[in-house]
């Protein structure tokens, strides 16, 4: 009887167990279905052809596989939102333009790589094959996801979300968000990885008692029912606080490690900040907590679109290029290739300007010159550009032919590099700088400017036009010459191995401050 009795209960208790697993597997599906409803009846949404997506992806190929050299720096691409119509501001892409890009990407050979074989890149524990690049997708947005998920899928491609997670997570979640149903299904389809965007400090408030408002990660906030600002102590507790809460409930949701961060904003506080301690502490916080921290190009004194590996370290900052507004391939693969690593000899040949950022002014070209012309009131006084992908160049000789006169200082830079650091930030550098009076030898180390030694013409030489600049560098050992002939040549110490080659034009005749230039040549030394 008691074995019957005990029979019956086992019973019970696997019948229990049955209901229990169909009735959890029955409101997954209707979760799934109920999300699926959604994505089909939701505006924001496109409808698409799947098996026609998969047919177009399929016709490329896989133009990546041809490839068999080794990538010498990866370059990061950053979207918002993947619209069902046309974009409505700086942060937004149709459907189409998206897909269009990404289809160019394939076509000309890029391949997306993991965050993991990105960090081992950096240190040079790894190598990775040329153009490789990573896309990015920050505050998770259901229309970034749904609407660019089926392409990548189709391109094989794979990408990084920064999850605001106090939005997606949180108790401020939005409709505009994904939620965490949603998040666990993009983490299941094996293409996104989940990395943090700050917990709720992805927005601006009021920062004094006149209502201006600013990134709250950035600045002290203002206190309005004491009216006063945040103490250093308030400041720290916030944003200490929320960069932690978002990687642990990332981590814990997810059962994942979070090792990537992006800035709210792109940058530690240069744009501006009311607290000018932000920058160190955000850093610190940042850096100590996550392998990867992106950054917006371009950053103060942070110079390359591209990412160069060098010494190995615990994090790394990265540069992102912003995308959404690159609405076309040729706009897209502009940026792109201008951020690809050079090959000496080098000669421009005045085609794509994006490979000549500037610090300071605008450019254009012009009968196989390139023009450099003020943008900004009250108006600079230095116009200063750069080429991309020189970073790596080490020992080599850089011409360029003067086109106009209106400027009467002008530097030729080599050994172009940056340093990033906790504390501070600055562009590193040799150069030569010419008057019509002198030329002198300059190593800018650290934010401090040296001059090593000046030489005085002995016949004055107006820089007209078609005057011919040039200085070498190998080793230690820098020379600055003028029309072919020799001024300077000096070893000077505390250079950089590498590292590329800009121009500085300063102190103008006129208000009309243009600065024109040709015949740019860099030879192996």
């Amino acid at each position: 009887m008691k074995q019957t009795k005990n029979r019956g209960l086992s019973i019970t208790f696997q019948i229990l167990a049955v209901l229990i697993i169909i009735t959890t597997f029955l409101f997954l599906v209707l979760k799934y279905l109920d999300i699926s409803t959604k994505v089909e009846e939701d505006p924001r949404f496109v409808k698409i052809d799947y098996k026609q997506l998969q047919k177009e992806a399929d016709a490329i190929g896989n133009p990546s596989s041809l490839t068999n050299t080794n990538a010498k720096n990866v370059f990061v691409l950053t979207y918002h939102v993947i619209s069902n119509g046309p974009p409505q501001d700086e942060y937004d892409i149709s459907y189409d333009q998206f897909k269009d890009n990404m289809f160019a990407l394939k076509r000309a050979g890029y391949q997306t790589i993991s965050l993991q074989d990105f960090y081992l890149f950096m240190g040079g524990e790894k190598e990775i094959p040329d153009k490789s690049f990573i896309l990015t997708f920050d505050d998770a947005a259901k229309a970034g996801y749904y609407n660019a998920d089926p392409i990548l899928k189709a391109l094989n491609y794979t990408a990084v979300m920064f999850v605001i997670t106090g939005h997606s997570l949180g108790e401020n979640q939005s409709v505009y968000y994904l939620n965490e149903l949603e998040l666990l299904e993009v983490q299941q389809t094996g293409r996104w990885e989940l990395e943090s965007h700050t917990y709720e400090s992805h927005f601006r408030r009021q920062i004094d008692a006149n209502g201006n408002t600013a990134p709250v990660l950035t600045n002290k906030l203002w206190i309005s029912e004491e009216s006063r600002i945040e103490t250093n102590e308030e400041f720290f507790a916030r944003v200490s606080t929320d960069i932690k809460k978002s990687k642990e409930l990332l981590e814990i949701k997810f059962n994942q490690p979070v090792i990537a961060f992006a800035l709210p904003y792109g940058d530690f506080g240069e744009s501006g900040s009311n607290y000018p301690e932000a920058r160190n502490i955000i850093y610190d916080l940042t850096t100590s907590t996550s392998k990867l921290v992106f950054y917006e190009f371009p950053i103060k004194n942070k110079i390359f679109k591209g990412n160069y590996p060098g010494s190995k370290q615990d994090s790394y900052l990265v540069t992102r290029l912003p995308a959404d507004s690159l609405r076309t391939p040729d706009k897209l693969l502009q940026k792109i290739e201008a951020s690809r690593s050079l090959e000496l000899p080098y000669y421009e040949h005045y085609t794509n300007y994006d490979s000549w950022p500037r610090i300071s002014g605008i450019a254009s070209f012009e009968n196989d010159s390139i023009i450099l012309k003020n943008d900004v009131t009250p108006v600079e006084d230095i116009l200063f550009a750069y080429l991309d992908g020189s970073y790596l160049w080490e020992d080599y000789t850089y011409s360029i032919q003067l086109k106009n006169k209106q400027a009467s200082k002008i530097s030729l830079l080599s050994r172009l590099t940056y340093s990033v650091g906790k504390s501070t930030s600055s562009l590193d550098y040799v150069s030569c700088q010419y008057t019509k009076e002198s030329v002198s030898l300059i190593n800018a180390n650290r934010g401090v400017q040296t001059k090593i030694v000046s030489e005085q013409l002995t016949n004055k030489t107006d820089l007209k036009a078609g005057t011919i600049l040039s200085m070498s560098v190998k080793n230690n050992m820098v020379s600055c010459s003028m029309n072919g002939k020799q001024v300077i040549s000096k070893e000077v110490p505390n250079i950089s191995s590498h590292g590329g080659v800009g121009v500085k034009a300063e102190d103008f005749a006129t208000q009309n401050k243009t600065f024109a230039f040709g015949g740019i040549s860099i030879l192996n030394y």
